[in-house]
């Protein structure tokens, strides 16, 4: 996992986190761990996704260590991420409390008590961006107890941006 980290002189930080790279067997293993596991700090936060999860406590000494080396500059904190980035920056959100978290193509991080955590613990702004095609955000299932920590604002096959369309909304789109 990878990610990248920017402060703004006006005090805005950034976090952005890299997706999968198709071409790397490690996010492929990353990605098929996806028997829910508990949060080793666990806080009641619920259960998330054991690939994301490893990959977002690799990251978490790094990222922890340049957060203290930009408290006095920081006013404002934006994590973000694409594919595996946004579940990545999903669970980094939930140790690290930023202002903002902002997804594309987001796979589902958790169970419905962790996206609870997320919504109502934080008091987190939280933006995700789906594509209309991109079958990422469907994955891992809800039948497995998965949930997304928010609406989406869809972007259709046209470039039109809708706020939580309907199921048949998709439906149509994606036909």
């Amino acid at each position: 996992a990878y990610g990248f980290a920017a402060c703004h002189n006006s005090g805005l930080c950034v976090l952005a986190f890299r997706g999968t790279q198709i071409e790397s067997y490690q996010d492929f293993l990353t990605n098929i761990q996806i028997l829910l596991t508990s949060v080793p700090q666990a806080r009641h936060r619920g259960l998330v996704h054991a690939g994301f999860l490893n990959s977002a406590l690799a990251l978490l000494p790094g990222v922890t260590d340049w957060l203290n080396s930009v408290t006095a500059a920081r006013t404002r904190l934006l994590i973000c991420g694409h594919s595996l980035g946004g579940a990545i920056a999903n669970l980094v959100a939930a140790d690290v409390r930023p202002d903002s978290l902002v997804t594309f193509g987001c796979p589902r991080v958790g169970d419905d008590e962790f996206v609870d955590f997320l919504l109502n613990h934080l008091h987190l702004q939280i933006t995700r961006v789906v594509n209309c095609c991109d079958v990422v955000p469907t994955l891992p299932p809800t039948f497995m107890s998965y949930e997304h920590a928010s609406d989406a604002l869809y972007l259709d096959n046209n470039g039109t941006l809708l706020v939580n369309p309907t199921v048949n909304a998709l439906k149509r789109d994606r036909a």
